[in-house]
């Protein structure tokens, strides 16, 4: 054999030898691994990023739920504002002070009021616990006046109040503006009908409603508008006060007049103020439902009421308004509620 066939001979077994291992190697090309356990380069393997989030698949890391900032005001963090409604009777710092929050959490505050403390006959409209609290129509409806059929049949909705757990309450005429309390102290365990009776003395029941737009919530301290600080939020329950309707059923008062015989007539809207008639003319003759009108379009009827006691502005006439001929303060003779559909 010659030297150069025995040369190719010996190559030949060499690559035989050598071909197998080389078939069976896990590694593949351009640094790649077949290996399924193994990690690519540029991925955590680990599942617990070192930041408390969780690997997503793509190796980018998610917040935690543990680690995200609550809102200003949120109830969770109501002891750490000074002067908290719910923590008036608490040692500064006590970490006990949050206990009321919780408790009213726990039991569901945000879907409605205890049935206990609302009108037996109005539990049914009690809202479901997952409405939405920024549904604008709630609020649109709010701000038409009091249109909503809230407190049931024989009265009306003079005016509402909202909660939120650790702040101070809030309150408005139906479909007026919200005011914090001025006590700047009275907060979410304040939520019986006598609350409403503070601001609304004839209220004799409450019915829960949709909560709705934000609202001007505080924590406690401090002097009114601010208190303690303002967190404009929706709350977490809100309720009409409801009054004895004037009115047939299906219609509500939306203003009411008196008169006083020789002297010129006077009005005020629902939670209004007694003003009177700027003609300077209108008297006891001029009391139908067209007098409603003049003032209130929308009326179709009215209704002779209680008279209301204290003083009213009368005048004689003649003259302009607001004196008109002079004026004789007194409580009137008869009183009408005018109505309108509702």
């Amino acid at each position: 054999m010659s030297k150069r066939s025995r040369l190719g001979l010996a190559s030949l077994m060499v690559l035989s030898a050598v071909w197998p291992a080389a078939c069976s190697s896990t590694e593949s090309p351009a640094g790649g691994d077949d290996d399924a356990g193994a990690v690519a380069p540029g991925r955590d393997s680990s599942v617990e990023s070192d930041g408390g989030g969780t690997s997503t698949s793509d190796g980018a890391t998610a917040l935690d739920a543990t680690t995200i900032d609550a809102p200003p005001g949120d109830a969770t963090t109501a002891d750490a504002a000074p002067g908290d409604a719910t923590t008036t009777d608490a040692a500064p710092g006590d970490a006990s002070s949050d206990a009321s929050v919780d408790a009213t959490l726990d039991a569901g505050v945000d879907a409605a009021f205890d049935a206990s403390t609302v009108d037996a006959s109005d539990a049914s409209s009690l809202p479901d616990a997952k409405a939405d609290a920024s549904d604008a129509s709630s609020v649109d409806a709010a701000a038409a006046g009091p249109l909503l059929v809230a407190c049931g049949t024989g009265k009306f909705e003079i005016g509402e109040y909202g909660t939120w757990g650790g702040k101070v309450n809030v309150h408005r005429n139906w479909g007026g503006t919200w005011s914090v309390d001025t006590d700047c102290s009275s907060g979410n365990t304040n939520n019986t009908v006598a609350y409403c009776q503070k601001f609304w003395p004839a209220a004799s029941s409450q019915a829960a409603v949709a909560v709705s737009g934000n609202k001007p919530f505080t924590a406690g301290g401090g002097t009114a508008p601010t208190c303690g600080g303002v967190y404009n939020e929706p709350g977490q329950t809100q309720a009409a006060c409801c009054v004895a309707n004037p009115c047939a059923d299906g219609f509500v008062p939306v203003g009411t007049y008196s008169t006083w015989s020789g002297k010129v007539n006077v009005h005020r809207a629902v939670n209004g103020a007694w003003e009177v008639d700027s003609d300077c003319s209108s008297g006891a003759n001029v009391n139908t439902v067209s007098y409603c009108q003049k003032f209130w379009p929308a009326s179709t009827s009215q209704v002779a009421v209680t008279v209301e006691a204290g003083n009213k502005p009368f005048t004689a006439g003649g003259g302009s308004a607001p004196t008109c001929g002079g004026a004789y303060p007194g409580v009137g003779q008869v009183q009408y509620a005018c109505c309108a559909p509702r």
